[in-house]
């Protein structure tokens, strides 16, 4: 659990003062309102699938952009480059979709590794092209 509660505090004689008590004591704290807050946190916590999708689209989108980038810059957009780029953007709506909604692995997996690949693809013609 991200949040333990401890209900029962162990206080030594001398800090409960002098009401004649020997040894160790109990004090018991009030943990409801702490115990409420880790439940409501637990709910907020169980769809994360939100949360996961935008970190996914600072991973294989950040070569896509760094590509489209450098395709602009040095000019050798080609319908090919922006064939694959619609390719790269239709996938990851699509990896989006079945992240936000069903989520099946499978499914997830086959549009991201395609995707993937198209940009892959775009900077090895991006690398042929600036070999030339």
């Amino acid at each position: 659990m991200l949040l333990t509660a401890v209900a029962v505090l162990l206080v030594r004689q001398s800090d409960l003062g002098p009401s004649g008590a020997k040894g160790m004591a109990i004090a018991v704290l009030p943990f409801e309102n702490l115990v409420r807050a880790q439940a409501q946190a637990e709910r907020m916590l169980a769809n994360n699938s939100a949360a996961d999708n935008l970190r996914n689209l600072f991973e294989i989108p950040v070569l896509f952009f760094g590509i489209c980038f450098a395709l602009y810059v040095t000019g050798f957009v080609t319908p090919l480059q922006e064939s694959l780029a619609l390719g790269f953007v239709m996938l990851r709506t699509v990896h989006s979709f079945v992240h936000t909604t069903y989520n099946r692995v499978t499914d997830r997996f086959l549009a991201y590794a395609v995707s993937t690949l198209l940009v892959f693809a775009m900077w090895g013609l991006f690398a042929l092209d600036l070999a030339r």
